[in-house]
């Protein structure tokens, strides 16, 4: 046989190399991530921990037992837990790298019906929980703030039925840790609650990503879902929707959905719906930090102020976004802004105050709108579409706003103010290239359509179409290319019925030769940083558009929001629709 003729030097080295290599093969196979799969539903702890073997007294592995075994046995390691409702005595608080996958969220439940209070989940490590539920605790995932540097990601995970009363012990999910990372995707955040923060706090790092977060509810104070604090907090919510949650509470009820504070936030490619707060914001409230909101619909909230929106942030950024059908009981319907704040490619539309600012309120800041649609808002009181005031400025270029009215409630006796707009104290509206008609006042004494397009001050940058004037419309600054009506003769822009496009635009076609087409500044649409801009309100028609250059006409930019389409400048279409 081939061992026979070995030689005895060479067959010794061989066994010498194997001697010296058994500790390092160890070592090898002690980073092994290991499988620990539960087979009880029973809560018994393990015997030995560390053997490398899941094994209560009766052989069984626990949820209990496999985790003190993952936490005792070195490497990053995965715990299956089968379909069953597993109660839980106390919690499980993971030391060392694991993974938890479950049998499905309708199959494998974690039920905090023994708990005694206490959380499903101390953690303190990297861990991953997939595919199950997690039902009925005071708290369902708690990072402490001593721990630093971990991720925590739920994936097809549903936290329901979660919370206490107590504001020392937080939410259903708590990353009080400023360096960690909390991940939710593809997963149910549902009817939990709390003091404050009704589902989530978070002070480190927070993403939400194709997930539903709803019917959760701060008893006491702000956040009805989310809350994400601090310097250096951040938090991005993409794909996902966040709907019927609550922060009631009349003094402190800040943000239904969302409170954020002083942190860098993004959402995008989301739906916020049918939330409410007790004070502002119904949707979504910031106090610093920054924000931007992308490809959202944000319809249906309700607050005492901003319906939608109640926004003092330090920088605040709104695109190709639709506010829509949010009411607030006084001022903003569709938001509040108390801090700069810039929106583009986006629609307010439908909204209503019981006050003031049927869109938009603005107080004492800068809000700049462009390449926007701004209609059917209305106030009980002044400025159906938009209210400024104190020494505020809203800058508008490229904008459409039509149909907005004003003392929507009848019940003032006198002409109400600014259907379109309404600037008070030193306020101010600057517009260019863009379109304020057809807005209304109502006067209750005769039950009066008045045609109302804006009230106080109206500094022109040049190129804009104002259906009324009127007595109460002070007009200054740049009037090349001002087109202008009055009371006895308004001006007609001649748009199209206002049309839902896609989710997040609602926009009005100009006719093809009416008033607003062309009638823009030779120089181009431009917004008031002078920037060109590449396309209207729904990013498809470039301004301007250039498809009568052959039949040697040289277009120009239209006004408002969106560009009149034109294949040829001789053909005749009354109306044009997308």
């Amino acid at each position: 046989m081939f061992i026979r003729k070995v030689p005895g030097l060479v067959l010794g080295l061989l066994l010498l190399c194997s001697v010296l290599l058994a500790p390092v093969l160890v070592q090898a196979e002690s980073d092994i991530h290991a499988t620990f799969t539960v087979n009880t539903t029973t809560m018994n702890p393990d015997v030995n921990p560390g053997n490398g073997t899941c094994a209560d007294s009766g052989g069984l592995c626990s949820l209990i037992a496999a985790m003190q075994e993952a936490n005792a046995y070195a490497g990053a390691d995965i715990i299956s837990i089968p379909a069953g409702t597993f109660y839980l005595p106390g919690r499980l608080e993971p030391t060392e790298t694991v993974t938890l996958n479950g049998a499905g969220m309708g199959s494998t439940i974690i039920h905090g019906r023994d708990a005694g209070g206490q959380p499903a989940f101390q953690i303190k490590a990297n861990v991953t929980i997939n595919s199950l539920e997690i039902r009925n605790f005071s708290q369902a995932i708690a990072i402490a703030s001593t721990q630093a540097n971990k991720t925590v990601a739920l994936s097809e995970v549903r936290v329901t039925n979660c919370g206490n009363s107590s504001a020392e012990l937080g939410p259903a999910i708590t990353n009080s840790c400023s360096s960690c990372a909390l991940q939710i995707s593809s997963s149910y955040i549902t009817n939990n609650f709390s003091d404050a923060c009704g589902a989530v706090s978070n002070y480190g790092s927070l993403s939400i990503s194709s997930s539903t977060v709803s019917g959760n509810a701060a008893q006491s104070s702000y956040g009805g879902a989310v809350c994400s604090t601090g310097v250096n907090n951040s938090m991005s919510v993409t794909n996902s929707v966040i709907f019927s949650n609550s922060a009631d509470n009349s003094d402190y009820g800040d943000g239904g959905a969302f409170d954020l504070r002083g942190g860098t936030y993004s959402i995008s490619w989301s739906e916020i719906f049918g939330n409410s707060a007790g004070r502002g914001g119904g949707a979504l409230a910031i106090s610093f930090g920054s924000l931007t909101l992308s490809q959202t619909k944000i319809y249906g909230n309700t607050a005492n102020y901003g319906g939608g929106l109640n926004l003092s942030g330090d920088s605040v950024t709104i695109d190709l976004t639709l506010i829509k059908d949010n009411h607030a009981d006084g001022y903003g319907g569709g938001m509040y802004v108390w801090k700069s704040t810039a929106v583009t490619n986006s629609s307010i539309v439908n909204n209503t105050a019981g006050a003031k600012g049927g869109g938009i309120a603005l107080n004492d800041q800068t809000l700049t709108i462009v390449n926007s649609t701004i209609s059917g808002n209305t106030a009980d009181e002044d400025g159906g579409g938009l209210h400024t005031t104190n020494a505020s400025i809203a800058r508008l270029a490229n904008v459409t706003v039509v149909d907005n009215t004003a003392d929507a409630d009848l019940t003032d006796g006198t002409l109400a103010m600014g259907g379109g707009f309404y600037a008070s104290g030193s306020s101010q509206i600057q517009a260019k290239n863009s379109i304020v008609a057809k807005n209304h006042d109502l006067k209750a004494a005769v039950y009066e359509i008045v045609v109302s397009d804006c009230y106080g001050d109206f500094v022109s940058a040049g190129y804009n179409l104002i259906g009324n004037a009127g007595a109460f419309c002070d007009l200054s600054g740049d009037m090349a290319g001002m087109q202008y009506g009055t009371a006895g003769h308004t001006l007609d822009p001649q748009l199209g019925p206002l049309t839902l496009y896609v989710d997040n635009h609602n926009y009005y076609h100009p006719v093809l030769f009416g008033p607003v087409v062309d009638s823009g500044n030779p120089a181009g649409c431009r917004d008031y940083s002078n920037t060109l801009l590449a396309s209207d309100q729904l990013q498809e028609n470039p301004r301007p558009y250039a498809g009568g250059s052959a039949q040697g006409y040289t277009p120009r930019c239209d006004l408002g929001a969106i560009k009149s389409f034109r294949i040829h400048r001789e053909l005749f279409l009354p109306q044009l629709s997308k």
